[in-house]
């Protein structure tokens, strides 16, 4: 699938979790958003700093081209076990966005892979954070983060190249 998100080229792949499983197969990068756009690393590096601000910076690394957030909290609904896809329970869930960049020719390849933890929303508001195994809900804000991404690079380019004023 192909994509263009102001002039920025991208062709969107998820290794889904749901073909590793249905194949039998563990895949540790199964819960990674990966995508390849038609830009160097440097634009890229600044939309990152740039994202990096609203969210924070954990760790970065310009060299290795890695970067990693601080965690973003938000709220998800999560059905398990005999009651799946029935009832419903709400979560606090925390994540860390951990995104690798890889200079191609004429490309980027990025790889976006989310680190969650969870607690119950109602209850104990001290209880301890618990990992869990990404289901679709977070895989889902990987790709909002890649989408962000997108975004901020299109506000940059346009920063950078604004439009030619009008002439009467």
């Amino acid at each position: 699938m192909q994509r263009t998100v102001f002039g920025i080229v991208s062709r969107g792949a998820v290794l889904g979790a749901m073909l590793a499983s249905a194949c039998c197969v563990k895949c540790p990068a199964a819960s990674a958003y990966t995508d390849e756009i038609g830009l160097m690393p440097d634009a890229i590096w600044q939309a990152l700093q740039d994202l990096g601000k609203d969210c924070g910076i954990k760790h970065q690394d310009r060299k290795k081209m890695e970067f990693e957030t601080w965690w973003i909290e938000d709220i998800v609904r999560r059905s398990r076990g005999m009651t799946k896809g029935i009832l419903f329970q709400e979560y606090q869930r925390r994540y860390r966005i951990k995104i690798k960049l890889t200079e191609k020719k004429y490309t980027t390849f990025i790889s976006i892979k989310g680190i969650f933890q969870e607690r119950p929303r109602e209850g104990n508001p001290n209880a301890s954070w618990r990992k869990v195994k990404p289901e679709s809900v977070d895989y889902a804000a990987e790709r909002d983060f890649f989408q962000k991404l997108l975004q901020q690079l299109a506000k940059n380019h346009a920063a950078q190249n604004p439009p030619a004023a009008a002439t009467a």
